[in-house]
């Protein structure tokens, strides 16, 4: 446009002249419509390159596969790479099929009451591979005195049912239910200090409504102290049901119809629960199955990480040394802290303090002509006022189906956790000894298991003690200082499956949205 307006201006020129310029301007011209496409071209490469990022994933336990699964979400140019120091993904997810019998390690269920993992099955298109719970005998029984009770009928958590079925209760005496029943005029405490779930219970209904019914309950899910339990960190929603309403009692009558258990019903909600069809296993194949060729790298333990220049990150593991836009730590506190050492000497002494509990899980087949026992309940919870090396057992066959042959039970039994740590330093003959012998009791078992499995989980199972959400919030503060890093996992604010999932695609969208 220059050029032209040049030869406007200079309209006493020659021809000769005027057709020389015009040659110019014709070369100039060509020059300058070419040069912004070269340039456009050029961009749209550097950008291309520039876009196209990586992120470490260190851990393949479930919540490392959610978190991988989700940044390919996001963008599905990323390069993701999975770090599984183990020979298997899954982390504690982990199935067995023996002679028939479908075995879950550890968690064999997941709740729909926080919709993280169903949202991500209906993602994968793995939803119709889910099953419910059968839908009879859903309620868990309780230890009194060595025999089974029921818990009364409509109690929910921290939230009990009917008048009539806390009075009829042989799980309390009768002083026990006068008190259960006055909770609704205890005075209601609006301080938001942390409080252990023992005090919580034994303020708003009595020593026998939370030794009884309570701790056996939440025990069952936590395999916590229940002295050392925060509440603000796992049952918050409680305690803020007595501040608004001023009892627990009253908050069930003011809630909505759909908000409370049926009245059928006790315990965990069973109804929400669901399950793969093929075992847990099989929900941990399809997410590694949805990342590319290439993203997983098992037997490849991380010893160490680096920040480098330019907001990246060196990842060490065995020989390899790998360099990535950033990384998701998804390891369980302790192998975590391990980890930071190396670049956060201060995160790696918080994450270590992050309390840890182990169990051991017995599955056993037995037939079911052998068992007395009607086996109506899902599972049996047991009191520590039982003073028995038990935690609960799970009646896996009849909560879901497809998990005994036909004319076959399944029992998963629980021991040790916070509470009986001394249980698992016993040898595994002794635990299974010891453990068949409660069975063998409770359930009026005659003769022996065809199939006993013992699988133990040391250390992985993280305790929510007091404070434990002061804590984690100084966790973040620091990880927050490294750019395009993330901590995720069930050690911070949440166990169970669903927990893990949203941790680990809360990480995975930050980690993007840092990019």
């Amino acid at each position: 446009m220059y050029a032209s307006a040049s030869i406007q201006k200079h309209d006493n020129l020659t021809a000769n002249k005027q057709r020389c310029v015009s040659g110019i301007i014709l070369l100039v011209a060509h020059t300058f419509q070419s040069a912004p496409a070269k340039q456009k071209a050029t961009t749209d490469m550097a950008s291309q390159m520039k876009t196209t990022r990586s992120v470490a994933v260190i851990g393949g336990g479930i919540t490392g596969l959610a978190a991988a699964h989700h940044i390919r979400e996001l963008d599905d140019s990323c390069n993701v790479v999975v770090y599984e120091s183990s020979d298997s993904l899954g982390g504690v997810l982990q199935t067995m099929s023996v002679d028939g019998y479908l075995i879950e390690r550890s968690a064999d269920m997941f709740t729909t009451r926080d919709s993280s993992a169903i949202d991500l099955c209906q993602r994968l298109g793995f939803e119709e591979q889910l099953i419910g719970t059968n839908k009879q005998h859903r309620r868990p029984l309780i230890v009194r005195d060595g025999q089974l009770y029921p818990m009364p009928t409509g109690w929910s958590m921290l939230v009990p049912g009917s008048i009539g079925s806390v009075m009829k209760s042989p799980l309390l005496g009768f002083g026990g239910r006068i008190r259960v029943l006055l909770e609704r005029f205890v005075k209601s405490r609006q301080s938001t200090e942390d409080e252990s779930l023992a005090d919580f219970a034994r303020r708003r209904f009595g020593k026998q409504g939370y030794q009884r019914i309570i701790q056996p309950l939440i025990g069952g899910i936590y395999t916590a102290d229940p002295e050392k339990l925060s509440m603000k960190a796992t049952l918050e929603v409680y305690r803020e049901l007595e501040r608004k309403h001023g009892s627990l009692w009253r908050s069930r009558k003011r809630r909505q119809p759909r908000d409370v258990s049926s009245d059928k019903s006790s315990g965990a909600r069973y109804d929400m629960f669901l399950t793969p069809e093929a075992g847990m296993q099989s929900l941990v194949k399809c997410i590694a199955d949805s990342l590319p060729e290439g993203s997983i790298r098992l037997n490849s333990p991380v010893q160490s990480l680096e920040s480098i220049a330019g907001n990246r990150w060196k990842v060490c593991s065995g020989d390899s040394v790998m360099e990535y836009d950033g990384v998701i730590v998804t390891l369980g506190a302790s192998a975590a802290a391990e980890v930071m050492k190396t670049f956060d000497s201060e995160m790696s002494g918080l994450l270590g303090s992050i309390p840890l509990a182990g169990a051991a899980i017995l599955a056993v087949g037995i037939d079911r002509s052998q068992i007395k026992h009607p086996l109506d309940a899902f599972g049996i919870i047991v009191p520590q006022v039982e003073d028995r090396p038990l935690i609960a057992i799970s009646l896996s066959s009849v909560k879901f189906a497809g998990r005994a042959p036909d004319g076959k039970v399944l029992l998963r039994v629980f021991v040790g956790g916070a509470t009986q740590p001394h249980v698992l330093e016993w040898d595994d003959e002794t635990i299974k000894q010891r453990a068949w012998e409660q069975v063998s009791e409770l359930l009026e078992v005659t003769g022996e298991p065809e199939l006993m499995e013992l699988f133990r989980w040391d250390g992985k199972m993280p305790q929510y003690h007091l404070r434990h959400v002061e804590l984690v919030d100084q966790i973040q503060n620091l990880s927050d200082r490294h750019s395009s890093f993330e901590l995720a996992g069930n050690a911070y604010r949440g166990v169970g499956i669903p927990a893990c999932v949203e941790s680990g695609e809360t990480a995975a969208q930050r980690i993007f949205d840092s990019f």
